[in-house]
Order: structure tokens, then C-alpha cells, then sequence
């Protein structure tokens, strides 16, 4: 075990892998549970390290990754940033987690409210004599729950039952998703994992918001493709700049809203049109709660995730699909 290591688990049981005995570690303390050997491990192409322990408990060893925080800076503001882009990577798992759940099993619906917050967030290290003991630097009341989880019997109509293949399918979309090269990827696929569990706590302005700023960021990346793509063309066989540096100022300058850029797209043939009316759509019931407080729909709010889903495949060809827990939203 390393010095920077953080997981996370479902609370109440939710999980159960496939010749795995849930009721493995019942009983056992905590410490004892999180260092049982691991049934699944995977390396990750930006330096994590996974685990895969028994009762679904996932954890991700960050000593070797690629970024410019630590975890162990001793300053608490850089602390608690790094704690937080650490909680995004283990949202932007549990959201591929949860598309390989649906992939593989589409009867299955994916547990409510759940959401990892840096507070939340399991951080593991070794004590100060070496020890491989796991200690917790959690909340008290994150601990209790930790503690309660770990007591608690299972029982079967709380069980999704997942295969160590449907687990190792997460890793690999997880890959993928940090394989590309912008941050702001794993901040679009946290977005909607949040839009997903605003929705299904029928707080669809929050779901709504989520799901637009994850369009409108979308939106920008193809936008920046376009512009790229259309710098410099060739006229009666010679090669000219039609975008120089002020001009692509221009061009993604304020003066270019959602709206004109997602015409232009269209029109260009780089925004399908049926995707170019739903987006429009879900521009227009956000502007009617933002500017007049119009009450949002559900509909709006299922409506905008699933833009932002087929936005998120068709810039990055990541898909990702859930089910939604009494509702029949399908990906």
C-alpha cells in the first residue's frame, strides 16, 4: 500500500461480484477488510494503480500519478485541491462502472445518490512505524458509516450482482476517458454523473444546469475543432490563413454564444441536426429558468443529460449509459 491511495465504496450494499462472498469480511474491522487481498487489479495509463477488493470496496493507488499536486503537501488548500480531483477521477469511475453495469445486465438499474464528495473520499496511508495497516483520514461521521457498512448484513434485494469482466470493462472506458488529452473531459463526465443524481432526486433545475454546462462545454471543444480544421484553405491552388490570431479571438469571443455556434455547426454539417434541436431545446428551458425562474420539467432535465451524452460521443466517442431507478430514462 502506498502513501497515496484513495477508494471508494457503496453504502448500503449494493455490489456483488460474481464468485465473491459478499459476506466475506463480516465482522472484521475495517482496517482488515480494506487490506484483504485484492480479486481485480488494473494500471491505468496516467499512473493510478486499481484494487479491486471483495464487497465492491475500489481503490486507486495516486502515488505515481501524472499531475502537478500531491497528496502529501502539508499545506491544507493544496490538500483538499488535490483531495477533490482525486473524488472526480473516482466519480468519473463510478459513472463508467455504472455504463458497464448497464452494458452488460440493461435490466439493471444503478444505485441513487451516489456521488463522491472529497469529504466522503477514503484516504489511506501507512502509519507512522510502516505498517501496512490502512488508517482513515474521513470525517468522524464518514467513519461511523464506514464502520456500519462493513457490519452490515447483506441482503439479496440489495444486491446488483457484477462479473470481475463487467468490472474490468469500467477500467477500460475509464482509460479511455483519461487517455484524452483535456482535463476538462473528466469534469464533463462528473457533470453528468451529478445531472444523473439531481434528476433522480427530482431537483431538475440543478440536473438541468449540470447538464447544460456539460453541452455548452462540449459545444466549445467542437467549436475550437472547427476552427482548426478551417484555419487555412487553399484558393486557386495556393494555401491561405482565413483564421489568424485575432480573428480566432473573435470567433471565441463572448460575441459567439451557444446559440451561433451550434448554428453554424449544423450548417456546417458538423453538428447533426436532430442533436442541434434537442440542444436547442435544453438552451431554451435554461434560459426560461435563468432569466424569467420558469419551473423546470423533468422531461427538460432528462432531455439535457441525454444531449450531453450523445455531445460527449460524438466529440469524444465516449458513451456512457444508465438506467435510472424507478424511472424508465434508458441510455
Amino acid at each position: 500500500m502506498s502513501n497515496c491511495e484513495a477508494g471508494y465504496f457503496h453504502r448500503p450494499t449494493t455490489l456483488q461480484i460474481v464468485g465473491v462472498d459478499p459476506l466475506t469480511d463480516l465482522g472484521k474491522p475495517p482496517r482488515v477488510a480494506l487490506i484483504a487481498p485484492p480479486i481485480l487489479e488494473h494500471r491505468l495509463s496516467v499512473g493510478l494503480q486499481a484494487r479491486v477488493l471483495p464487497r465492491g470496496i475500489f481503490l486507486f493507488d495516486f502515488e505515481e500519478w501524472k499531475t502537478e499536486l500531491s497528496l502529501s503537501d502539508r499545506k491544507s488548500d493544496d490538500r483538499l485541491a488535490v483531495q477533490a480531483k482525486c473524488a472526480s477521477l473516482l466519480n468519473v469511475h463510478l459513472a463508467c462502472l455504472y455504463t458497464a453495469i448497464h452494458n452488460s445486465d440493461q435490466s439493471v438499474v444503478i444505485p441513487r445518490h451516489m456521488h463522491i464528495s472529497c469529504f466522503d473520499m477514503i484516504l489511506l496511508r501507512h502509519d507512522a512505524v510502516g505498517s501496512p495497516a490502512a488508517l482513515y483520514e474521513m470525517s468522524p461521521h464518514a467513519s461511523e458509516e464506514l464502520v456500519h457498512w462493513l457490519g452490515r448484513p447483506a441482503r439479496e434485494f440489495d444486491l446488483v450482482k457484477i462479473t470481475i469482466e463487467t468490472i474490468s470493462q469500467s477500467f477500460e472506458l475509464f482509460d479511455r476517458i483519461l487517455e484524452i488529452d483535456d482535463d476538462y473531459v473528466v469534469t464533463v463526465v462528473e457533470l453528468l454523473l451529478r445531472a444523473r443524481n439531481s434528476i433522480e432526486e427530482s431537483d431538475y433545475v440543478v440536473s438541468l444546469m449540470l447538464a447544460w454546462a456539460a453541452i455548452e462545454q462540449l459545444l466549445n471543444a467542437l467549436w475550437e475543432r472547427f476552427i482548426a480544421e478551417n484555419r487555412i484553405r487553399i484558393v486557386d491552388g495556393q494555401s491561405q490563413t482565413l483564421i489568424n490570431v485575432e480573428r480566432k479571438k473573435r470567433l471565441t469571443s463572448q460575441d459567439f454564444t451557444a446559440s451561433i455556434v451550434s448554428e453554424i455547426l449544423s450548417l456546417s454539417g458538423n453538428l447533426p441536426f436532430d442533436l442541434f434541436e434537442q440542444i436547442t431545446q435544453a438552451r431554451r428551458a435554461r434560459n426560461a429558468w435563468l432569466h424569467r425562474l420558469e419551473s423546470v420539467k423533468r422531461k427538460d432535465a432528462e432531455a439535457a443529460i441525454g444531449s450531453a451524452r450523445q455531445m460527449l460521443k460524438l466529440v469524444h466517442h465516449i458513451e456512457l449509459r444508465w438506467y435510472f431507478v424507478h424511472h424508465s430514462l434508458r441510455g
